[in-house]
């Protein structure tokens, strides 16, 4: 682990030293904030993943706030296609062809927009965001100047050094636009086809409106963020059996393993709904249930948006970034030497190891009170 920090190091900074020479020939420094008259033409970028999409939602309000006449563009990855659906600040979509957007007809697209002002949501030290930017043809360009990637900003932004929240971390971003960036709250809008679709789902499946959900999402991006599937299938049982609910598992194909070794272990039934459901689905089906139980993940964040209340466990992640919003939530973690380390595996897993059944029902069982 010391050994890959070293060599990160390394990296970025002969990279820095090497992006140096167009920066200082291509733009220079930070040069003034584009008058919001002028504005009519936004530009945001980014490759993140689910979670990350939906805590950069007060980042479009914002713009929208500030910008109000301002047509807003979202380039972004195919997997949250259905998520910023939900988003209703946003006025175009663009879907990112490659991995990083690094295509000449993706870009050819862009420019041909005239763009005022391009924005780069990336909050860590990949290129390829920064790169797209550069040569989208905007007049204006700002993002985080991170390991040299800020050689095609207008105005580059220096991350803070404190420790921050994942929506803060991106608010910084837009704060030299001088615009309210006062609302930190990400609220996804469950669209009625959605809901719709949900309904007609769960009448399949023999659920009456007056039945309590609690839905279980198992799996996490990383193996080390995922609690055990056989405590999940415990929790769920006596969740089940104790508050009289109807326990629905979510996930996608990515996890199916978790999700089987989870079902196997259980004794009750259980609603089936793993890789049956798009994003803007799957946030009707959490905006219906009572509970939603799950690890640090997309589907945390997404439950959180649609205001429904969450138990989680946390293991790895960093607790200060990716913590879930709102009042109605409980996240449980160790707080180990070792913890938050981020790495996607572990061979101990001693954060995890930690969080027992008990605490899991124990907080299940605050949740219920307070509901």
């Amino acid at each position: 682990m010391k050994k890959d920090r070293i060599l990160k190091k390394i990296y970025l900074g002969i990279r820095k030293a090497t992006l140096s020479i167009p920066a200082i020939l291509y733009l220079s420094g930070n040069n003034g904030i584009p008058q919001k008259g002028l504005v009519k033409r936004i530009l945001v970028v980014s490759f993140d993943r689910i979670g990350d999409t939906v805590l950069a939602i007060p980042v479009f309000k914002a713009l929208k706030k500030g910008f109000h006449e301002a047509q807003i563009t979202f380039l972004h990855r195919p997997v949250t296609k259905d998520l910023v659906k939900q988003i209703p600040y946003i006025n175009k979509t663009i879907l990112c062809i490659k991995k990083q957007g690094l295509d000449i007809s993706q870009i050819r697209r862009l420019r041909e927009e005239n763009f005022d002002l391009a924005i780069d949501l990336n909050s860590d030290y990949r290129i390829g965001s920064a790169l797209l930017i550069s040569l989208s043809g905007a007049r204006f360009k700002v993002g985080y100047d991170i390991g040299g990637r800020g050689f095609g900003f207008n105005y580059k932004v220096k991350p803070k050094e404190e420790k921050r929240h994942q929506v803060d971390i991106l608010l910084d971003i837009i704060a030299p636009l001088n615009i309210d960036i006062s609302d930190r709250i990400p609220e996804l809008h469950v669209l009625d086809q959605d809901k719709e679709r949900i309904t007609e789902l769960l009448r399949k499946e023999g659920v009456l409106n007056t039945d309590i959900l609690v839905s279980i999402a198992p799996g996490g991006y990383y193996p080390s963020q995922c609690w055990y599937p056989k405590r999940f299938a415990e929790t769920a049982d006596i969740i089940s059996d104790r508050y009289n609910a109807k326990i629905v598992i979510v996930g996608d194909k990515n996890m199916a393993v978790i999700y089987k070794e989870m079902v196997s272990a259980m004794k009750t039934d259980s609603i089936d709904m793993v890789n049956r459901l798009s994003l803007g689905e799957l946030s009707a089906l959490f905006k219906r249930c009572k509970i939603v139980l799950c690890n640090s993940s997309g589907p945390l964040h997404i439950a959180a948006a649609v205001n429904t209340p969450t138990v989680s466990m946390m293991g790895p992640t960093v607790p200060w970034q990716w913590w879930p919003l709102g009042n109605n939530h409980i996240v449980l973690r160790n707080d180990i030497s070792c913890s938050p380390c981020n790495r996607g595996a572990c061979k101990g897993h001693e954060c995890m190891k930690g969080i027992t059944v008990k605490e899991v029902l124990d907080a299940i069982k605050r949740q219920f009170e307070m509901g």
